[in-house]
């Protein structure tokens, strides 16, 4: 089995543009939700585990958002791992998009 060859492209910028700018924000803010993978986490209604808000889930429509994102992550892996076709991952792409512009758009400031 061998990887699809857009895999290479998505490791190499997790590796050189995310994964940097994600430890920076971790490392110089300790304690504080300011990475974009907890702002994310918190746009899908992904409960945390400890702090303030842990064990809730603070957005409309947590359950759906959280299947959403499941549901994208499978397809994504299985894209890149197993070569399934592009359209699962554009179909549950749709939802997850929306989950992002509704949270940028309307609850950014709560």
């Amino acid at each position: 089995m061998t990887l699809d060859p857009s895999a290479y492209y998505w490791l190499a910028w997790l590796l050189v543009a995310f994964l940097p700018r994600e430890l920076w924000a971790a490392v110089k803010t300790p304690g504080r939700p300011d990475t974009f993978s907890e702002w994310i986490w918190r746009s899908f209604g992904v409960p945390r585990k400890t702090g303030p808000l842990a064990g809730r889930a603070p957005v409309p429509w947590a359950r759906a958002r959280r299947t959403m994102l499941a549901a994208f992550m499978g397809a994504l892996s299985g894209h890149f791992v197993l070569g399934w076709s592009a359209v699962p991952l554009m179909v549950f792409g749709v939802g997850v998009t929306a989950v992002i512009v509704r949270a940028v758009g309307w609850e950014r400031g709560k």
